[in-house]
């Protein structure tokens, strides 16, 4: 595998046991698996505070083209998110 210009070989791995399907990859081939566990543990916990729906709503507003409005009111997003089926021409937009 190639990164940066520089041939180098990557380790990879899934993240277990957590219902993802997340890729980890390391340089480092002499990680044990302890360490492969402890690191993807931590980084669960990182992804588990970060998917909250709070930081859901701060970061996307609703874009309504019918009504010609945005919505950024959290409780209002958090109603629209839990939706089975969206209106047509009603869009999450991400504020990045």
């Amino acid at each position: 595998m190639y990164v940066s210009g520089k041939k180098t070989s990557l380790k990879c791995k899934t993240m277990l046991n957590s219902g993802r399907d997340i890729l980890v990859i390391n340089r480092n081939e002499t990680l044990q698996p302890e360490a492969y566990k402890k690191e993807i543990a931590f980084l669960g916990k990182i992804l588990y505070s970060s998917e909250s729906i709070k930081n859901f709503c701060m970061v996307n507003e609703v874009i309504d083209i019918n009504r010609y409005k945005i919505i950024r009111k959290a409780h209002h997003i958090q109603q629209l998110a839990s939706e089975y089926r969206l209106k047509p021409f009603v869009f999450f937009f991400n504020k990045n």
